[in-house]
């Protein structure tokens, strides 16, 4: 025997082995090497000159060489597959070799959007000594269903390398194989063993999608995009894989005998079942039940399927197909809506699809997923050198359910179900259950690039051979994490609770990862309704510490701690809370049962405290999805405080405000509100663009219209809601004094004005309406007066800091009458 060329390719537990490397009298399934190799040769003849075979060959290594974005995190060398098959091309092979080292290229790249097919050998119906390797869990070549395996006829998943377990069959099934059953491999040898021999051969591949090919978008069941989840569909794929062999092995779940019966018994038979890694769920459409003619566009698949389970007391959402109408959207809120104590998301089984998913989730989302983008291939750059191509997923939503979330998930979840999967998972309110999806997280486009014009958003590639297709991606997904880039293609995200079905489920055919979920939210402890006191205070005030305080749900009063987190607006981090539980109810404004803790800001600033709860019977670490804010910087003062407004007159003033805090103040906002009826606001909101620095004032007009109907209300309230970096943080009052037109002898209130407040060294005191101060005194806190000025005789007077030190103090002005205020002097 001639001396193996070994070549190898790192990847799961061994190796990618080529024909070349494995003895010519090995025998696999019905065949010697050595009579595969003829098989292949022989079935489809010569095919085209090796001249175009070579260019073929040339035009897809190369491409991927300068364009494909997937080689972060895949240790195939290149290189090393281009001087391995090239030389072995040139001395001449068939069609169905080249067919299979092209396909075994493909596969090498290891990502769900990538490969390439001849279409004659891709459509070549699979059989008793026809070579062709089907690469995925579930086909059916009589059905262009994309999650049919009728051509096994029962659903395999892998339990362990060792153990591939029967999660469903058609009923009678020739072999009887029933849900609960073991297969083990075939003719005597482990699956494990014998799967990594055919990917050794070099066989041309199928997969469900046969259908579709001309308008390809076949990577719904094609091998994973990482270690574990190529390794999860190879061993799925055993039953996909019988016309190799004799006979099947596997261990009956009634009797635990171990049976051996020929293949033969499947031949020429029609078996249609769903192929999907799920169970039926009581009360819910189990996916792939009917045909779904009415869903065409997606192959027969819906997009997305809802109900309550459980005396409708769990929401639950299988996602199947990825769209931006508004299915998904009405499911999750109508189950948001409704008094369900928690929601399952199901992507166990998900094909991916379009943007715009993402909308639909507007009632879960509510953080932004930031530090993340699509990234390219840099021109002329080396295999990991991308560039940021756009920003991606800052999903937010101001509404959002303070409700636990199962996401259960695994390798049937690729492309958008991979990216969906990743982005609820991060959601504060998720925990997440199965295994790792198939972590193709790339971005891509349908349409065609060639070598001459490319853009690495389309995946379709033509080469100038019609009869091929070839597939993959120039665009690859990156978040930054703690400053580093990291890449999740091949990678994927770790999952909180990696669970996987039994036997004993499979049997009764009962979800046990649904069970587990439903036990999950049923029972997990988390953050309801946190608040805090005095949501605007200044520091070293009378009032104290900012108190932060929150309920929970806690159902099976498990044993909780509480998380607490106090940041800055940018993101810092500031200080932890301690947190303490308040048992007999015995403090004031804190509800017997809640939990509170002291925060005591030492400058101002603005700011937002994250609350979680860490159950420590559930492990779970679950975070209240909204943002309590709070500020310590003063709050802008607005003048005037009083209007007076003729009924059924249009009255325009001037609103000023003025930065009385120690710190700059952006993008602030007024919203107006009145809860009398009969007053028009015709302009509710107003805009200070601008910086507002220290001590600067500004002033727009506002519009106000007081009805003749309010004749009965001479004095209204005005709200005034003050925002700043689009949160509202201070809130104030105008008194619109309703007056009768006509009436001469009317004595407006006069208002009095301090600015800056708090001050640094001087401060104005001011009194409108031209009325004269007699006299200003000011107080310590003791009741001690520490100033005083008499005979002032105008509007207006300058109040130096001189001796007064830092602190707060009490301001009394005397003018048409006696005015107290608080002044701060910093």
């Amino acid at each position: 025997m001639k001396k193996a060329i070994f070549i190898t390719f790192v990847i799961l537990q061994g190796c990618w082995l080529n024909a070349q490397d494995l003895p010519d009298d090995l025998q696999i399934g019905r065949h010697t090497v050595a009579e595969w190799k003829y098989i292949v040769d022989t079935t489809w003849g010569d095919g085209m000159p090796t001249e175009d075979k070579l260019i073929l060959f040339d035009r897809f290594w190369e491409a991927a060489d300068q364009h494909y974005a997937g080689f972060v995190n895949n240790p195939v060398d290149w290189d090393s597959v281009k001087n391995h098959y090239r030389p072995e091309i040139e001395n001449g092979v068939s069609k169905g070799r080249f067919a299979g080292i092209i396909a075994k290229m493909g596969l090498l790249l290891q990502e769900g959007h990538g490969g390439a097919i001849n279409s004659e050998v891709y459509l070549t119906k699979p059989g008793p000594d026809v070579p062709i390797l089907i690469a995925g869990f579930y086909s059916n070549w009589d059905s262009i269903s994309p999650l049919d395996n009728g051509w096994f006829g029962a659903t395999l998943t892998p339990l362990n390398e060792d153990e591939l377990l029967v999660l469903r069959s058609v009923e009678n099934h020739p072999m009887g194989l029933e849900a609960g059953d073991i297969v083990l491999g075939y003719d005597g040898k482990p699956w494990k063993e014998l799967y990594p021999l055919l990917l050794g051969m070099d066989f041309p591949y199928t997969t469900n999608d046969r259908g579709l090919v001309g308008n390809i978008f076949f990577h719904g069941d094609r091998t994973g995009s990482s270690n574990e989840s190529v390794k999860h569909k190879w061993l799925a794929a055993a039953g996909m894989n019988w016309h190799f062999f004799d006979t099947l092995d596997f261990r009956k779940y009634n009797s635990a005998d171990t049976l051996h019966l020929p293949t033969s018994l499947l031949e020429g038979k029609q078996m249609s079942i769903a192929g999907n890694e799920q169970l039926p769920v009581e009360a819910i459409e189990f996916p792939g039940s009917l045909l779904y003619e009415a869903y065409p566009a997606q192959g027969g698949v819906p997009p997305v399927i809802f109900d309550t389970i459980l005396d409708q007391s769990i929401g639950y959402v299988y996602y199947l197909y990825m769209n931006s109408s508004d299915k998904l959207k009405n499911a999750i809120n109508s189950l948001a809506q409704s008094e369900v104590q928690g929601i399952i998301l199901d992507l166990r089984y998900n094909l991916g699809g379009d943007a715009g998913w993402e909308t639909g989730f507007n009632s879960i989302f509510n953080r932004t997923i930031d530090s993340c983008g699509y990234f390219e291939r840099m021109i002329n750059g080396g295999h990991s050198d991308l560039v940021m191509f756009s920003p991606a997923f800052p999903y937010i939503s101001e509404e959002f359910i303070n409700k636990p979330v199962a996401l259960i998930t695994g390798p049937g979840a690729i492309s958008m179900g991979d990216y969906a999967s990743y982005f609820i998972h991060t959601q504060p309110m998720t925990r997440s259950f199965g295994r790792g999806t198939n972590t193709g997280f790339t971005y891509v486009n349908g349409y065609l690039n060639t070598l001459e014009k490319v853009d690495h958003l389309n995946y379709n590639w033509d080469f100038g051979y019609p009869e091929w297709e070839v597939q993959f991606v120039g665009m690859n997904f990156g978040r930054f994490v703690d400053g580093e880039l990291n890449y999740f293609i091949h990678k994927g995200f770790e999952i909180d609770e990696e669970i996987w079905f039994t036997q004993e489920a499979a049997h009764q055919q009962e979800d046990n990862m649904v069970e587990r979920a439903v036990q999950w939210i049923k029972s997990v402890a988390y953050v309801s309704n946190p608040s805090v006191q005095n949501s605007n205070m200044e520091p070293g005030t009378a009032n104290g510490p900012f108190i932060l305080k929150t309920g929970h749900v806690n159902p099976e009063s498990h044993p909780v701690e509480l998380d607490v987190k106090v940041y800055s607006r940018d993101g810092s981090l500031i200080e932890k809370v301690n947190m303490e539980e308040n048992n007999n109810g015995s403090l004031p404004d804190i509800k017997a049962g809640e939990w509170y803790g002291n925060f005591t800001p030492e400058q101002e600033s603005f700011y937002y405290a994250e609350f979680s709860t860490h159950d420590l019977l559930e492990d779970s670490w679950l975070t209240y999805p909204g943002k309590v804010i709070f500020t310590s910087v003063s709050t802008p003062e607005i003048f005037p405080k009083v209007l007076y407004v003729p009924e059924n007159k249009t009255t325009r003033f001037d609103i000023s405000i003025t930065n009385t805090a120690g710190v700059p103040l952006t993008d602030i906002q007024l919203n107006f509100s009145c809860d009398n009826p009969y007053v028009d606001i015709k302009m509710p909101v107003l805009n200070y663009t601008h910086l507002l620095d220290i001590d600067m004032a500004d002033q727009k007009m506002q519009v106000v219209i007081i009805d003749e109907a309010a004749e009965d209300s001479s004095e209204i309230w005005m709200n005034v809601d003050i925002s700043s970096g689009g949160e509202r943080y201070w809130n104030d009052s105008i008194l619109l004094v309703n007056t009768v037109v006509g009436v001469q002898d009317f004595i407006p209130l006069q208002e009095l004005k301090i600015y800056p407040n708090p001050m640094h060294e001087f401060c104005r005191i001011e009194v409108s309406g031209q009325v004269p101060l007699d006299r200003v005194e000011v107080y310590d806190l003791s009741g001690r007066m520490v100033y005083s000025e008499s005979g002032i005789g105008t509007n207006s007077s300058i109040l130096e800091k001189g001796g007064l030190v830092n602190g707060i103090y009490i301001l009394k002005v005397y003018a048409d009458r006696i005015y107290e205020r608080k002044l701060v002097i910093q």
